[in-house]
């Protein structure tokens, strides 16, 4: 997409708009290939693809988006689309911080991705495999919860309506979390428990407890949830 960055260290006014347009039509990804692999100034065109983006993100009606989806979603729609809308919205209302998605598979994530919130979609799973594909959907911050740290449809359908805050999706499956990063606003992350030897605790509300409380932590870190800001969780009633 910046094709004259292999061999200058600025892009042209076209590529530019077209990095930017492709972000504002809802891509979830955008890729750079020949100025990074074979080019001149690498680090440069990945620098200037981030402040496009970042810049093209900013100036988007997330709201608006999200309203326009809705109207042309079918009624009645499914589970994973309800729960799905249903967290874009209330993330909205309450301006929260992040969304926090307990996931195994991180088709939560994928499905509120798809929703295009603008708060990161924090994703906690076990999975490593999960947890990188997360990483090509839009605004999921996947965490790959392994022994050392302290949902994949409804994800992608909250995504869809593009909710203003990102959509945390929480997984054990590392192969859906890294899925997940290919869908708008999902912050995927994979979830393991810290005994090695027990992947999950036999309490089930503890183990989801557990997670929920992982996806905070490294939302607190990373600096997008603070003290006493609202968040959404979603995650199942029952084992």
């Amino acid at each position: 997409m910046l094709e004259s960055m292999v061999h200058k260290p600025r892009p042209t006014r076209a590529e530019g708009s077209d990095v930017a347009n492709a972000v504002l039509d809802g891509a979830d990804c955008v890729m750079l290939s020949g100025e990074t692999a074979k080019g001149d100034y690498p680090v440069e065109a990945l620098k200037i693809m981030h402040y496009i983006c970042k810049e093209a993100e900013a100036a988007a009606y997330h709201t608006k988006y999200f309203e326009e989806l809705q109207r042309v979603t079918v009624k009645p729609t499914d589970t994973a689309h309800t729960i799905a809308i249903a967290a874009t919205s209330a993330a909205v209302s309450c301006h929260a911080s992040a969304i926090i998605v307990i996931t195994t598979t991180g088709r939560t994530a994928l499905d509120i991705s798809h929703y295009r919130p603008t708060a990161p979609i924090v994703t906690v799973t076990r999975s490593d495999e999960s947890a990188r594909h997360c990483h090509l959907y839009y605004g999921v911050f996947p965490l790959h919860y392994r022994p050392w740290f302290a949902c994949f449809r409804s994800a992608q359908w909250v995504s869809r309506y593009k909710p203003p805050m990102p959509i945390i999706s929480i997984s054990r499956n590392d192969c859906f979390s890294r899925q997940l990063h290919l869908y708008r606003g999902v912050f995927p992350l994979v979830y393991q428990s810290k005994d090695p030897s027990q992947p999950r605790d036999p309490d089930w509300p503890t183990d989801v407890d557990n997670r929920i409380n992982y996806g905070i932590t490294v939302g607190k870190e990373r600096g997008f949830i603070h003290k006493g800001d609202f968040l959404i969780v979603i995650t199942g009633w029952r084992q």
